[in-house]
């Protein structure tokens, strides 16, 4: 039910989109684009019940897998926050719609998620 979900992200986890098909926005037309996101974000708030206004950008590397125009119908969506691949931590200086993300794959372990926090985070 929704509200299980509700119970998760009341303790601090969050729900965002990632489109509907994993699609790099770039190659899509702006319909398509549009009905990429919108769906994502409508079947999730259907899921969980939650307002989803956070995403991802599939791939995520600017002018190759999204563009100005992704951005902007991201926006137009009710997206308030969205992540790229640019390494790094999101700042406070980037656009909401464009943060860099720190990108942790499954082969990273533990103790080299701890060494990259310690030695990488901005201080």
């Amino acid at each position: 039910t929704g509200r299980g979900w509700a119970v998760d992200h009341a303790k601090g986890f969050a729900i965002g989109a990632h489109t509907a098909s994993h699609a790099p926005l770039a190659e899509l037309s702006s319909d398509d684009q549009r009905c990429e996101l919108e769906m994502c974000r409508d079947t999730l708030t259907k899921w969980t019940g939650l307002r989803i206004d956070t995403l991802a950008y599939p791939w995520g590397k600017r002018g190759a897998d999204y563009t100005t125009e992704s951005v902007d119908l991201a926006r137009a969506a009710g997206f308030r926050t969205a992540f790229s691949t640019h390494v790094g931590f999101a700042a406070p200086w980037q656009d909401p719609l464009e943060r860099s993300r720190f990108v942790v794959m499954s082969e990273v372990t533990p103790a080299e998620l701890a060494h990259r926090i310690a030695y990488t985070w901005p201080r």
